[in-house]
């Protein structure tokens, strides 16, 4: 798992550690007033626009759009890139997604690693809302996220029950809102690997942030949403 650090991507290098966990790969009213066609798109980026340290891996850390959406059970957020694969070839391939965002006072950070040695996805609490221009704050691992690499529409979905959200945030009548989205290419550094070239977990990466994307939009609790909530 890695503890997110939501410096824009002209900051410096963090340091992060992997922790593998399952993913897929696949080629009622809400008591607040909604909009009646679905949100989508509430995160926008422009093509093009990443920091060029691995020329191979642009479009695979370049950000086109981003959601946060949730239903009665869950809470998914979702980040979109200009291509995306699921294979990760060497330790120096490595690639982080993470989507923040916020409820009430409450802080999080929605964040995936595809990394050699397996992908990784968990929920962190952050001690601050995600800025342009300072980027977004360092956090605690609070759960483990279900986590799909949906390469036929070149996004990652991230998924958590909305009971670890309510024990976390006081929800109430607020929105979602402070919406923002990071890559990040991801190299492992003295990675400790197995035989048959798996990582062993807790090997420590480092993190150079490579496009950032931040919105003003918001979203209520259970409004509509062209996110497949949950799965």
């Amino acid at each position: 798992m890695r503890s997110p650090f939501l410096a824009s991507r002209r900051f410096g290098v963090v340091l992060i550690t992997v922790m593998a966990v399952g993913a897929t790969v696949i080629g009622p009213a809400s008591a607040w007033s909604s909009p009646k066609r679905p949100a989508c798109d509430l995160i926008t980026d422009p093509v093009g626009d990443t920091q060029q340290l691995m020329p191979a891996d642009y479009p695979q850390l370049d950000i086109v759009s981003g959601d946060v959406a949730t239903n009665a059970k869950w809470l998914s957020a979702v980040i979109r890139v200009d291509h995306l694969s699921a294979d990760v070839a060497t330790p120096a391939d490595g690639r982080g997604y993470d989507v923040y965002f916020s409820i009430g006072s409450a802080n999080f950070a929605a964040a995936a690693q595809l990394v050699f040695g397996g992908p990784g996805f968990e929920l962190y609490k952050t001690s601050g809302p995600a800025q342009q221009g300072t980027g977004g704050q360092a956090g605690t691992g609070i759960a483990e996220m279900r986590g799909v690499i949906d390469v036929r529409r070149h996004e990652i979905r991230m998924s958590v029950p909305m009971s670890v959200i309510k024990a976390n945030a006081p929800i109430g009548n607020s929105p979602i809102d402070h919406l923002a989205a990071q890559t990040f290419s991801e190299v492992a550094a003295n990675p400790n690997i197995r035989a048959g070239g798996q990582l062993i977990l807790g090997a420590a990466y480092t993190g150079q942030g490579i496009d950032d994307a931040y919105s003003s939009k918001t979203i209520y609790p259970e409004a509509p949403s062209c996110v497949p909530v949950g799965r």
